[in-house]
């Protein structure tokens, strides 16, 4: 029988039987330490039995005495070091066997040769990682929020999505999405309800607004303010449908809207699109969880990023291509795209 891979749901059959067949079982004691913070790894682990714990490091006065925190366990079936294997980074937590284990390590040249050739594994495999990633990410922005711990937002998420989707695919979005202008104060998503649309804000800025309970009171918060160059709307079109936070048009803005209906067609229908923009939008999650990991205070020695794109460029009508240089071709084609709609506006 085989072990349930509980993140990969979407996964069909022969993908778990690969993933099974390609995998090292490794067995571990109490307190063996399989990944340590800070270090570069070059396997995803798949827990087959038992339970790991999860330990990040903290950088406070008050905490020299206990430097490690545990933040998570584990359990059969999840996944550990998805985070590095997305964006190549050092590990941002030390993860150690909570009692005796079996995972199953799983290479990550195997994988991306796997997810290069299999564009149908590729869709199914990344859309899993979304839902995982994406469920993690609405339980530290809560956390966060309720600490009153904030922080400047990283890369627009535009950067990472038009680096990794072809131009083709940007053609596409511009030929289904619709504009739309909204004034000061305009409600675009409502917590809680169900989302219509993925949204890319081409001009202006949006509020996003966090219903919270503190001391047993509700209460709304404004946690963010998005500039031009941000893309609403993935979190619930890849996990629940619903919006996980309110946001309003702070200034006049002119979005770009792709209904989810046709945007869930195209992806059943080219599995090319359904790779890259999966993979996208993983990776978009991903820059968000290392983030908030800095937000919460830990000293997390993996995180080494340039200043963030949104400070250099919040007030600019286009993206600036010399900030990044991996994040050229995507400002490029931003920039293209906002033309375009310019003129036909």
């Amino acid at each position: 029988m085989k072990p349930k891979l509980s993140p990969f749901g979407i996964l069909q059959e022969q993908d778990i039987q690969w993933i099974l067949d390609q995998g090292i079982k490794r067995e571990l004691a109490v307190g063996d330490i399989l990944i340590k913070e800070g270090s570069y790894i070059h396997n995803l682990f798949i827990i087959l039995e038992g339970t790991l714990s999860v330990f990040v490091s903290q950088q406070s006065e008050a905490d020299r005495e206990n430097p490690d925190q545990e933040i998570a366990r584990i359990t059969q079936g999840e996944i550990v070091g998805e985070i590095s294997f997305l964006d190549k980074l050092p590990t941002s937590a030390t993860v150690k066997s909570f009692e005796n284990s079996v995972v199953l390590s799983l290479s990550w040249q195997q994988l991306s040769s796997k997810l290069n050739y299999d564009l149908g594994f590729a869709s199914r495999f990344y859309q899993s990682l979304c839902i995982l990633l994406a469920e993690r990410m609405r339980k530290i922005t809560f956390l966060l929020v309720s600490r009153k711990v904030l922080s400047n937002p990283p890369l627009r998420k535009v950067l990472f999505v038009f680096g990794i989707l072809d131009d083709i695919d940007i053609d596409w979005i511009l030929a289904t999405g619709k504009l739309l202008q909204y004034s000061p104060g305009t409600v675009l998503l409502q917590q809680g309800e169900t989302v219509e649309s993925l949204y890319i804000l081409l001009e202006g800025k949006l509020a996003v607004f966090l219903e919270i309970i503190e001391n047993e009171v509700k209460i709304i918060k404004e946690v963010a303010q998005l500039p031009q160059g941000e893309i609403v709307g993935e979190m619930s079109f890849v996990e629940t449908g619903k919006a996980s936070a309110t946001v309003k048009a702070s200034a006049i803005s002119l979005l770009l809207a792709i209904p989810q209906q046709k945007l869930r067609t195209k992806l059943e229908n080219d599995m090319g699109f359904a790779s890259r923009f999966y993979r996208a939008i993983t990776v978009v999650i991903t820059d968000r969880l290392r983030e908030r990991m800095i937000s919460r205070g830990y000293r997390n020695v993996a995180y080494i990023q340039s200043q963030s794109v949104s400070e250099t460029m919040e007030d600019e009508d286009e993206l600036n291509l010399d900030t990044l240089e991996n994040t050229a071709l995507a400002a490029t084609r931003f920039n293209w795209l906002l033309k375009q709609v310019r003129n036909s506006y």
